[in-house]
């Protein structure tokens, strides 16, 4: 998960990203499936986990159906029959959880708030049986997905996708940098000034340095 500090120690080198899978461990070392090997101190299994909600009564628990794995919701947030209630991270995916939450956060914000509205009642009951019979079949990434998919459905419902036609400077970077929370604040509700800049910084500590775009 994104942290304040993260992108700068990938660039200074502090972490490192491996990308192939563990083959096997001997003692400190561990060797990887693309024939290197690291040196470890500790190895910390991601397993995940289970639904868990004793925080909310029978009758909630009942109307969005959770499950060990899921809840029953309008875009995993909304439920037509509880108005003013809305679950945030309540759902199972595949990377960092903490951007997309705070998509996720700011569309609930601006629902509550009127600057955008649901769809009706049975839309909203429509999309969720769909899901339901989705989730009864496949794996858990086409259940829920990676978390960039979760991160353009919540840009999408908030109206912040990032500019790929309107800042050819951006281009690049949008395309192969990383999905920053930086990149959601450029447009839309809740845009900052100078977020751009902040975004074209974290790419090139991601490892992108964009190209400058002549001027025409």
């Amino acid at each position: 998960t994104f942290g304040s500090v993260w992108l700068q120690n990938v660039k200074d080198g502090r972490i490192r990203a491996m990308v192939a899978e563990i083959k096997e461990v001997e003692g400190t070392k561990v060797h990887l499936t693309n024939g290197a090997t690291v040196e470890v101190d500790v190895i910390i299994m991601g397993t995940g986990y289970e639904l868990h909600t004793p925080f909310l009564s029978r009758d909630i628990r009942s109307t969005i159906e959770v499950s060990r794995d899921f809840v029953h919701m309008y875009q995993r947030t909304f439920h037509p029959d509880l108005p003013n209630f809305a679950c945030v991270g309540l759902f199972n995916q595949f990377g960092p959880y903490f951007p997309v939450m705070e998509l996720q956060s700011r569309w609930v914000s601006m629902v509550w708030k009127g600057v955008t509205a649901l769809p009706s009642r049975e839309e909203q009951l429509q999309s969720i049986q769909h899901f339901k019979e989705r989730s009864d079949t496949g794996s858990a990434v086409r259940k829920e997905g990676f978390f960039h998919q979760n991160l353009m459905t919540y840009a999408e419902l908030c109206g912040v996708l990032p500019p790929l036609t309107e800042r050819p400077d951006l281009l690049k970077p949008l395309l192969l940098g990383p999905l920053a929370p930086s990149v959601f604040r450029i447009r839309g509700h809740g845009a900052y000034p100078g977020a751009a800049e902040q975004f074209l910084e974290d790419a090139d500590n991601f490892g992108l340095i964009p190209e400058k775009v002549p001027d025409n």
